[in-house]
Formats: structure tokens, C-alpha cells, sequence
């Protein structure tokens, strides 16, 4: 294979044979001396270019990735990390060449958060639902969903306060019913022991 150096070589070589002041090397130094005209037909000079071509088509050309999938737990999570700094790199090139104010937000498959703001990804969301004016309307969806929980939970709260005043009711008349037995056991003994012969 022809390296990109080799290319510089031969280059660098051509020109020792022409130097830029005029006529040939140990040749002498003249300063009428016409420029020598470059042989656009050289056969070395023709290889030189094609290799130059070939070589810097060979580093520019990207092949095309399929967008697919990645099995490979450790080569997700590389593909992962690359990708996303590129994305935020991007987006931060993005806001200061054209003044634009942009928030990313990326959550990886592990659940965690990933964020860049422009100013401040809060003021940016805020800005988007306004904008937009999607948001609201979910956002009033979900306050009336909170609103029908909680009017659950106090029904809930109600019931088992209702439930508790009952248990205790029943433990006090039970706690009464033991202290009256106890007393009358008491007067029984007491009237027992009075007509028992001594």
C-alpha cells in the first residue's frame, strides 16, 4: 500500500530535480535561467498525483454504518459515550456560532441523566411549553389525576379514622366489662369469705 509520506517523498524529490529559483541542481546559478516548465505529461509526475488522489480519497471516504442494534453490552455502552458527547459538542458549537439557545436531555438505558443547556435547561423548558402549548394540557390532565388521588386518600383517611373511633369505642367498653367483672369477682369473695364458718 502507498503511504500518504511516501507521496511527500517522491513530491519533495521531483522538486530537488527543479528547484523554484531556475535550472538544475550543481547546475550553476543563473538568474536569466527561465523557469523550467512543468511536464504536465511526466509519467512520474502523473503517478505522483494518482497516488496523492488515491491516498486522500482513501482517508476522507467514510463507509456508511447500519443503524442497527448494538448486542454487544461493552461496545453499546463505548458507542453510547462517544455518541453522546458528539451530541452535546455539537449542540454547544451550535449555540455559540448562531446564538441559539438549545437544551439537550439524555437519559441512558441504565436511567441516568444526561443534560447541556445553552442558559438553563429550566428556562428552556419553560420557553418550549410556552411556545408550544402541548404542555399545558397535560399538565392539567395530570393535576386533575393528583387531585382525584388525593380526594381518594382523604376518603381513605376518613374511613379509617371512622374505623379507628370504632376499635377504641369497643376496647373502652371491653376495658369496662373487665373492671366491672373484676369488682363484682371481688364482692363475691368478700361475701363468700363473711358466711364461710369459722
Amino acid at each position: 500500500m502507498f503511504e500518504f509520506d511516501s507521496v511527500i517523498i517522491l513530491d519533495a524529490a521531483r522538486r530537488k530535480m527543479h528547484p523554484p529559483w531556475g535550472g538544475r541542481i550543481g547546475g550553476g546559478h543563473t538568474h536569466n535561467a527561465p523557469l523550467p516548465k512543468r511536464d504536465t505529461g511526466n509519467v512520474n509526475t502523473r503517478f505522483v498525483h494518482t497516488i496523492l488522489f488515491l491516498s486522500l480519497s482513501k482517508i476522507m471516504v467514510r463507509s456508511k454504518i447500519d443503524l442497527k442494534y448494538i448486542e454487544d453490552v461493552q461496545r453499546r455502552r463505548v458507542c453510547f459515550s462517544k455518541r453522546r458527547t458528539g451530541l452535546m459538542k455539537k449542540a454547544h458549537e451550535l449555540s455559540v456560532l448562531c446564538n441559539a439557545d438549545i437544551g439537550v436531555i439524555v437519559f441512558s438505558a441504565t436511567g441516568r441523566l444526561y443534560e447541556f443547556a445553552s442558559s438553563s435547561i429550566q428556562q428552556i423548558i419553560r420557553r418550549y411549553i410556552t411556545t408550544t402549548g402541548a404542555w399545558p394540557d397535560d399538565a392539567s390532565h395530570l393535576l386533575a389525576q393528583r387531585a382525584e388521588e388525593i380526594r381518594n386518600l382523604k376518603k381513605e383517611v376518613l374511613k379509617l379514622e371512622s374505623e379507628n373511633m370504632s376499635l377504641r369505642k369497643d376496647l373502652e367498653e371491653a376495658v369496662s366489662n373487665n373492671q366491672r367483672i373484676a369488682y363484682d369477682n371481688s364482692n363475691m369473695e368478700t361475701a363468700l369469705t363473711l358466711r364461710l364458718p369459722r
